[in-house]
């Protein structure tokens, strides 16, 4: 396991970056430090794209007329023009964040979110409200994982959060049929400026669509994935699945602006 974090460094620091920057916007109630934690993201983010494209020893490209024609003899260009996109994004969504952070500081006349969120319903749950918080953060995990053991032990990591994911489907569907639709803030700001999760009977059903449909074309295409995919780089697409599966679920329940684009950039990358 050593050996594997060691051999896999910068992937592994591009990873602790993006769950360092994930816990400041999800957690954390200020807003300036929630626009910071957006910014670890994308530099995990972009690391990680880095890494990819990155062959020690290998030449930058263009092609020159006296350099080698063969493409394994060059690093990849694509990694580094999407971390150029992104980064310009990025840049684009931080001040547009620090706008309205001054327009809602000339309203509120304060920066922090906290407030008694068990008034609200934040805290004063039964346990099932949770789940799709569980099942974004089990994926996250699974994420981890897979980047860092290989072979089958990823494709069952990622077949057991698949399952374990259609379960707390069901049972967020079997508690909005009894309830309704629930929602809960994370903050005292209204939607979509606080971190905000709404889900209903619509929100359940494709909660449970979207990781179905991954479980079993993941089951019923084994035998090409062995085909196409070497064995070496086949947690690759196990960590992109995973990936996938956070992006769909947290579009699914979340009701705010900035959980929305941290898992339309993860969807964008997947």
């Amino acid at each position: 396991m050593l050996q594997a974090l060691l051999d896999h460094l910068v992937e592994v620091v591009a990873i602790l970056l993006f769950g360092t920057g994930f816990a400041l916007l999800l957690f954390h109630r200020n807003l300036l430090k929630k626009i910071i934690g957006l910014n670890i993201m994308d530099t995990g983010t972009y690391l990680f794209l880095a890494s990819m494209g990155y062959i020690q020893g290998d030449r930058v490209p263009p092609i020159l007329n006296n350099g080698s024609t063969d493409p394994s003899s060059y690093v990849n260009p694509i990694p580094a023009g999407l971390v150029l996109t992104g980064i310009v994004v990025s840049v684009s969504v931080t001040a547009i964040s620090l706008a309205l952070t001054v327009r809602l500081y000339s309203k509120y006349h304060t920066l922090n979110l906290s407030c008694n969120t068990q008034t609200q319903g934040g805290l004063d749950m039964e346990f099932f409200k949770n789940f799709p918080l569980f099942t974004i953060i089990l994926a996250f995990v699974a994420v981890v994982l897979c980047a860092i053991l290989k072979g089958k032990a990823s494709r069952i990591i990622t077949i057991i959060v698949d399952s374990i994911s259609v379960a707390f489907g069901i049972c967020v569907l079997i508690l909005t049929l009894k309830e309704g639709s629930i929602e809960y803030p994370m903050g005292h700001f209204p939607a979509p400026f606080c971190n905000e999760i709404r889900f209903g009977v619509l929100e359940s059903i494709f909660a449970i669509f979207f990781p179905l449909i991954i479980l079993l074309s993941l089951l019923g295409g084994q035998k090409h994935i062995k085909e196409d995919i070497s064995e070496n780089k086949e947690h690759f697409m196990y960590v992109l699945l995973n990936l996938v599966l956070v992006a769909l679920i947290a579009l699914i329940y979340t009701n705010d602006v900035f959980t929305g684009y941290v898992f339309l950039e993860i969807s964008t990358l997947a």
